[in-house]
């Protein structure tokens, strides 16, 4: 796995265009995503997705840190792919935020935890910023679950067992932070499978 890395090390115009590609999917996330919690934000058909007993799952505030992970994941591939996976990568997750906007206008959520006065300083930044509307499916899961689908094509067996845990803690995380439920989870996971297969690697290169 290190040394898949290591060799790896990513050239100029490599990084370049990952960042490229990043800013790119950034700035769709920010008008898909955002622009659905604040439309979702004054509607009332706003619907509930889970069973009773997921209400009783505890809030584990340390998880944030586990959730926030994601950030050095959507940095990974410019370590890992070269230009022409990391082109076939940012198609599939254009193709993620797309789909989840679309079903986040039609069918908007909303997560069945009680507010809780006093959140942890951490978790209270994700929620300033993060309405509890697009909840399902998780973009969080998806997007990690896509790029993790991309990085076990290029890593040895001491490394996919290494992202098949943090996969874990992710979905974990999304739960133990209460920003989503089981539903969502599952959801995020068939969204990024989906995209996956829907773009396949000889149409991006």
């Amino acid at each position: 796995m290190w040394s898949r890395l290591v060799n790896g090390w990513p050239d100029q115009q490599r990084c370049w265009h990952y960042l490229k590609l990043l800013s790119l999917l950034s700035v769709q996330f920010l008008l898909i995503y955002g622009g659905a919690n604040l439309l979702s934000a004054h509607r009332s058909d706003v619907h509930q997705i889970y069973f009773e007993w997921e209400l009783a799952v505890p809030l584990l505030p340390s998880m944030v840190w586990i959730y926030a992970s994601i950030v050095p994941l959507m940095l990974s591939p410019l370590l890992c792919l070269d230009i022409s996976q990391q082109n076939y990568l940012a198609k599939q997750m254009a193709l993620v935020m797309l789909i989840a906007g679309a079903v986040f206008l039609v069918f908007p959520g909303k997560v069945g935890y009680e507010s809780v006065a006093d959140l942890p300083r951490a978790i209270a930044a994700i929620r300033s910023i993060d309405l509890p509307y697009n909840v399902f499916p998780s973009l969080h899961v998806a997007l990690s679950s896509i790029i993790m689908l991309h990085l076990y094509r290029t890593f040895d067996s001491r490394g996919r067992v290494f992202l098949a845990i943090w996969l874990v803690a992710l979905i974990a995380s999304v739960l133990f932070t209460h920003q989503h439920h089981i539903a969502d989870v599952l959801g995020g996971l068939a969204l990024a499978w989906l995209c996956y297969r829907l773009v396949p690697l000889e149409r991006c290169r």
